[in-house]
């Protein structure tokens, strides 16, 4: 009876040490290969409220300041005006002599990672226009989200953006804006937090946090209805089959047509070993396509500001999608002489 516990024991150690073995070697290769999808850092949720707009979707809570809730070091020095953005209180009224310029992004143009909000480009451009001494006040209005896509950024401009009578638009994409689902997450963790569910609770708990082979198979079997009826709804409703960039600046011309205010579309290149290569070459093509027949828009090619390596770009970049403090101002001042020259 003894040896035959023991044969029984040695067999279930060889089964559960073969599946140990197994689960190693998987999150071995689903590391080594990078297989997606692939974690996002945690965004800090509490930044942002669901939006009363469904294009918008999401947007930031007003008058959040960067003590109210620890904030990741991505959005360190965080503080959100009256309404609604990263950015000084402007008056709605434009005043006289005055010259607006507003914003349009993501997370770029809203400064994430650059902790003085001085430094963002946006701000980069007001200084350097401010500095022409040619009569006229230049005021810079950054309606950039975190996660938005150009949709959105449309959306934002013709609902609140225009309240301030802008004389011109900046439009920044990024590598992202040809993904509905490029928001980190956002929205899907405001939806459950808005239906009192744990934003990242999941049912592999602490392990995906650690395990990438774990992460994996908890987006694999996992399912949150809510946010896929709203994608649904984006996809056939809003976008018709069209990436949210093209539809984005379809938008963005028609208001521009409507409300006679000079538009420009800028894309923010890939600031690492993509830069350059064909995938960034082919996001470029797309876009300029979109704006050639969208009559009337203006493209900002900003590669030239960075150089022509990816080594050189290194000095600009955060990561792959968002520009350091460096990377704000080679931008500004690449793009506010461009500016000057619709006054």
């Amino acid at each position: 009876m003894t040896a035959t516990r023991n044969r029984a024991a040695s067999r279930i150690g060889l089964v559960a040490g073969g599946l140990l073995m197994a689960l190693l070697t998987s999150e071995l290769l689903v590391r080594v290969f990078d297989v997606p999808p692939r974690p996002l850092r945690q965004v800090p949720f509490h930044t942002y409220q669901l939006s009363d707009d469904p294009i918008r979707g999401y947007e930031y809570r007003p008058g959040y300041r960067p003590e109210d809730t620890p904030f990741d070091r991505d959005h360190v020095g965080f503080a959100i005006n009256s309404a609604g953005f990263r950015d000084d209180e402007h008056a709605v009224r434009k005043p006289p002599g005055t010259v607006r310029i507003v914003f349009l992004g993501d997370s770029t143009t809203a400064g994430n990672g650059v902790p003085e909000r001085r430094a963002i480009y946006s701000e980069v451009v007001e200084r350097f226009l401010e500095q022409r001494a040619d009569g006229h006040h230049y005021e810079s209005i950054n309606l950039g989200v975190g996660g938005y896509h150009p949709v959105q950024e449309a959306r934002t401009l013709e609902t609140r953006g225009l309240s301030y009578d802008p004389d011109t638009v900046v439009m920044l994409l990024c590598q992202n804006d040809f993904s509905l689902q490029g928001d980190g997450g956002v929205y899907g963790m405001l939806s459950r937090v808005n239906a009192r569910r744990d934003p990242i609770a999941s049912p592999m708990g602490p392990l995906t946090r650690v395990s990438r082979l774990a992460f994996i198979a908890d987006h694999l079997f996992s399912w949150d209805e809510e946010n896929a009826a709203y994608l649904t709804w984006y996809r056939h409703e809003v976008l018709h089959g069209r990436s949210p960039a093209e539809v984005g600046i379809e938008r963005l011309a028609t208001l521009q047509r409507t409300h006679g205010f000079t538009a420009w579309v800028a894309l923010l290149p890939a600031l690492n070993d993509g830069y350059g290569g064909d995938a960034d070459r082919a996001r470029f093509a797309r876009v300029q396509r979109a704006v050639a027949s969208s009559a009337g828009l203006r493209f900002f090619d900003p590669r030239a500001a960075f150089g022509t390596s990816s080594r050189r770009v290194g000095r600009f970049a955060r990561d792959g999608l968002h520009m350091n403090a460096a990377g704000h101002r080679a931008f500004g001042e690449a793009l506010a002489p461009l500016l000057i020259e619709d006054r």
